[in-house]
């Protein structure tokens, strides 16, 4: 990684976790994410961006498939009330997201 790269991470890293803070439901805590180590936002984010590259690409998901790949990847998600709803709207372009939800209907 190089330092142009690790600098663009870790800033990516603080605004997510800004966005967590001002998009949380104001009874929710959110320490789950206050936890968050950059490695595995890293591995959210990629995870995201894999997800998008399949929407994207014609293939059909619904929210339980992303939510369910996101708790093998992080366990400790399931901790936090909608914590997969929270990244997905952060992460995700509207498009997408708006994809993801309109399958459940």
């Amino acid at each position: 990684m190089s330092i142009d790269n690790e600098l663009l991470s870790r800033i990516e890293f603080i605004e997510f976790k800004q966005k967590v803070l001002l998009l949380k439901h104001p009874a929710h805590k959110a320490t789950i994410f206050a936890e968050l180590n950059l490695y595995e936002f890293l591995s959210i984010r990629d995870y995201v961006k894999n997800f998008e590259y399949y929407l994207e690409n014609g293939y059909n998901f619904d929210f339980k498939s992303f939510e369910s790949g996101l708790y093998d990847l992080i366990p400790k998600l399931k901790t936090y009330p909608e914590s997969s709803i929270l990244i997905s709207k952060i992460l995700m372009n509207i498009s997408n997201f708006n994809k993801l939800f309109d399958s459940n209907n």
